[in-house]
């Protein structure tokens, strides 16, 4: 008597649910469990865009595209990415081994809240005892004035900024009486939305040039 046994598997993908804001990096791993020994280069990858029943195969070529790995090292893993997720990346990435068993990731792409800090100045030069006065400002992709109204905040314990609301959602920061010891001392405009990139100026002390910049005979930094 002849008995064959089947050993069960599964296409397992992962993560299943996926949550990314655009920009950021996406990776999905598909992987045959089981007793089934399926190499990663017989899984096929198809692309289902979100709110549509269209299976489209995905393809591996051109720069800032989705790329895939197939390891000899894992050999039943097969790996997909995106340096930059879009939120036209948006839907089902279905992992097929060659029988027809599959697994899904569903991908769910964010969009970023059109708002811009800037800070003025970037780069601050002076002379010890000094005072310090910058300007952030938070404006929508058209570069209008918008909320919420952005923050600083200065990188040394020793150190305080003086705050002061301005006109069209911007903020005023004045530190007081730095010595040499502060060269360097990054200064941060924040906002309260944690979606908001924050910008930075850093501090540089005249007894010191900063980097790229060389001393003339007036005494001066020149880039």
């Amino acid at each position: 008597v002849n008995v064959i046994v089947l050993t069960d598997f599964e296409v397992e993908v992962t993560p299943p649910y996926y949550v990314v804001d655009e920009g950021e990096h996406v990776e999905i791993h598909c992987s045959v469990q089981g007793g089934k020994k399926i190499p990663n280069t017989d899984l096929r990858w198809f692309f289902i865009p979100a709110g549509t029943n269209r299976r489209i195969p995905l393809t591996f070529s051109g720069q800032g595209q989705f790329s895939r790995t197939d390891d000899p090292r894992a050999p039943s893993t097969s790996v997909i990415a995106k340096p930059y997720a879009m939120k036209s990346d948006e839907g089902d990435y279905v992992c097929v081994e060659p029988r027809g068993r599959e697994g899904v990731s569903t991908l769910t792409v964010r969009t970023k809240k059109g708002v811009r800090l800037r800070i003025s100045p970037p780069l601050i030069t002076m002379r010890p005892g000094q005072d310090i006065i910058v300007s952030c400002f938070s404006t929508d992709m058209t570069g209008r004035a918008t909320p919420p109204r952005p923050q600083l905040r200065v990188f040394d314990r020793r150190l305080t900024i003086e705050q002061t609301p301005t006109a069209d959602y911007a903020m005023s920061g004045t530190v007081r009486g730095l010595d040499s010891t502060f060269n360097g001392t990054i200064i941060e405009c924040f906002s309260d939305d944690p979606s908001v990139e924050p910008v930075r100026s850093v501090v540089y002390i005249q007894d010191v040039c900063p980097p790229g910049y060389r001393r003339c005979r007036s005494g001066d930094c020149l880039e």
